[in-house]
């Protein structure tokens, strides 16, 4: 699974307002890897992302994407997506690691001054409580990201 996230950026904030999925086919198996359609089906969420009134007003803030094997690290795979479309040093990817347990483990990335991905500290949630909003804080360099993960949202993700 992978997502884009929308929001804005305030006062060296990243606060995550709004997600909409990205499609795969699985054309390649299980993992998420995009196929020439899956490319195209992004590219037109990104464009009509400007239109639609519930985002208009919202940031591109990155990408999430889930991860069942690979666990918190970029896959060749999403560092190909990241360098294709979220490409500003203020882009983010936030990578999810679902287990059996209800427990969800994550990391955020941001990009470094030369492009290059740094990881965040590893986080975990349990998504088995009762969700009114959860928000995550880090301090890895001058971007502090704040994480908001609305009651809709959470009750989307992978477990």
């Amino acid at each position: 699974m992978g997502g884009v996230l929308f929001g804005e950026h305030a006062e060296g904030l990243i606060r995550v307002l709004a997600v909409r999925p990205i499609e795969c086919e699985h054309r390649f198996g299980p993992s998420f890897v995009l196929s020439d359609a899956d490319h195209a089906a992004l590219e037109a969420l990104l464009e009509d992302s400007r239109s639609d009134p519930e985002l208009a007003s919202l940031e591109i803030l990155g990408c999430y994407l889930s991860h069942s094997r690979h666990g918190t690290q970029l896959t060749e795979a999403d560092i190909e997506l990241c360098n294709r479309y979220f490409v500003r040093t203020d882009q983010i990817a936030l990578i999810l690691v679902p287990s059996l347990s209800g427990v969800v483990r994550g990391t955020f990335l941001t990009r470094d001054s030369h492009g290059n991905h740094v990881s965040g500290p590893v986080f975990e949630h349990s998504i088995l409580g009762q969700l009114q909003g959860e928000t995550l804080r880090s301090q890895p360099r001058a971007i502090k990201p704040v994480f908001f993960i609305p009651e809709r949202v959470a009750g989307e993700l992978p477990r």
